[in-house]
């Protein structure tokens, strides 16, 4: 099983149109990766007169894969950064300060 661990950063913000904190934009990082392995059990496609072999976990959907060839993400942290209020300054909720 190939684990892949992922960062998230989240930035929230307010503006005119919503007026409570809501998120704005989301990036995902990759902190580090865990090879599974080699494939248990490959497959063999055919297509005409050719064949080839390859990995179950590049044909055969998740719950006919081996163990080696399936994917686990798993959020290692999650960062929140507040921008504030993002409009124009006449605009300005009366409940920034929360």
């Amino acid at each position: 099983m190939t684990v892949y661990g992922v960062d998230v950063s989240i930035l929230t913000h307010l503006c005119p149109a919503d007026h409570t904190r809501h998120e704005c934009d989301r990036a995902q990082y990759i902190a580090y990766v865990i090879p599974g392995g080699e494939c248990r059990s490959p497959v063999t496609v055919r297509c005409g007169n050719a064949t080839a072999v390859i990995a179950c976990g590049r044909h055969e959907p998740h719950h006919r894969q081996c163990q080696a060839c399936r994917n686990l993400v798993v959020v290692v942290t999650e960062h929140y950064h507040h921008a504030g209020y993002e409009g124009p300054a006449h605009r300005i909720p009366a409940t920034v300060g929360c």
